[in-house]
């Protein structure tokens, strides 16, 4: 009788014991679950915020200014205070893209822009914040006036294409640059401010099409000059990839920092101050010698070279796209 009472016993000490373990790994489990979904929703903030910076980044300064300018839409505020423009997006409210960035529902982003220098538009500070429920993750960071014409320009004549063995009596050459507009490439010209900004790793592009033969441009080419990404094209599926071309202007590396050189020489270009007339600019200068990167990588007689976007094996492809100003955006 009393070994009958004391299995009775073990058997419901067992039982709770039992129970506190299962409870214990039930809580462990649901702790984990939430922590695990806080964990994700940081990282799904952290990749939106960044988006926006890197997205802001690619553009040129003045074109930052002039989409805040234009950009109007619901669930979208914009203010001023003590110095610093405000501009808060609601995802419960705002369709389309911020910055190239979609922001979900019940995400806030907070904007934030000052000027860094009383006398000249030249910088200005950028804070990002955005909120999600309990969740708040923030970035800041600094962006700057372009410092313009610091590279050779691109070269648009036979003596710069001979050796992709492309002759202008037989393609035609297209300038092109990305529209945040338009969400596409569109044609430019030559002349254009914003065709290219090596230090948005916005590099001058355009497109090379036959001259004759069957016409590819005005199969890719609307007439608003705007630039499918892929055409069909007597039963093949082409990608606009293929005919994009750059231009890799004269360059070197010395110290693992890149510089451009000017011209055809070796000479670094240099950039100097000067305030004149109430403008803050900068002038290119002649600075030191910075040697080739090899033998195979040298601009010797050439002030540039035009390679395909995707030259993956290309040697001043290469090693262009390896230094500050790289990568290439390609959208």
């Amino acid at each position: 009788m009393k070994n009958n009472k004391i299995l009775i016993i073990e058997s419901i000490l067992s039982f709770f014991i039992i129970i506190t373990i299962s409870a214990l790994i039930t809580v462990v489990c649901l702790r984990i679950k939430v922590e695990s979904k806080s964990v994700n929703n940081a990282s799904k903030e952290a990749i939106i915020i960044t988006n926006i910076l890197e997205n802001m980044n690619s553009r040129r300064y003045a074109m930052i200014k002039e989409y805040i300018d234009e950009l109007s839409a619901f669930g979208v505020t914009k203010t001023f205070e003590e110095n610093e423009q405000v501009i808060t997006v609601n995802g419960n409210e705002f369709q389309g893209k911020f910055f190239g960035t979609e922001i979900p529902n019940g995400c806030i982003v907070e904007l934030r822009i000052r000027d860094l220098n009383e006398n000249f538009d030249i910088q200005k500070s950028v804070h990002i914040t955005i909120k999600n429920n309990n969740q708040l993750s923030e970035i800041s960071s600094i962006i700057q006036r372009e410092i313009v014409d610091n590279c050779n320009e691109p070269e648009i004549s036979n003596e710069y294409f001979k050796d992709l063995e492309i002759s202008l009596d037989e393609y035609e050459v297209i300038p092109i640059k990305y529209s945040y507009k338009t969400n596409s490439y569109i044609v430019t010209t030559k002349g254009d401010d914003d065709w290219y900004n090596y230090y948005a790793k916005e590099w001058a592009k355009v497109l090379i099409f036959p001259i004759y033969g069957e016409d590819l441009k005005n199969n890719f080419i609307d007439s608003a000059g705007n630039i499918a990404s892929k055409i069909n094209y007597n039963g093949y599926t082409l990608d606009l990839k293929n005919y994009i071309y750059t231009w890799i202007p004269n360059f070197s590396i010395k110290d693992n920092i890149s510089y451009f050189r000017y011209k055809n020489g070796k000479n670094s270009i240099k950039q100097d101050l000067l305030y004149n007339n109430g403008e803050y600019l900068y002038i290119n200068t002649i600075s030191e010698v910075v040697e080739d990167i090899s033998n195979e990588c040298n601009f010797n007689g050439i002030s540039g070279v035009w390679r395909k976007v995707d030259s993956i094996d290309d040697i001043y492809f290469n090693s262009f796209n390896a230094t500050r100003f790289g990568p290439i955006n390609l959208h």
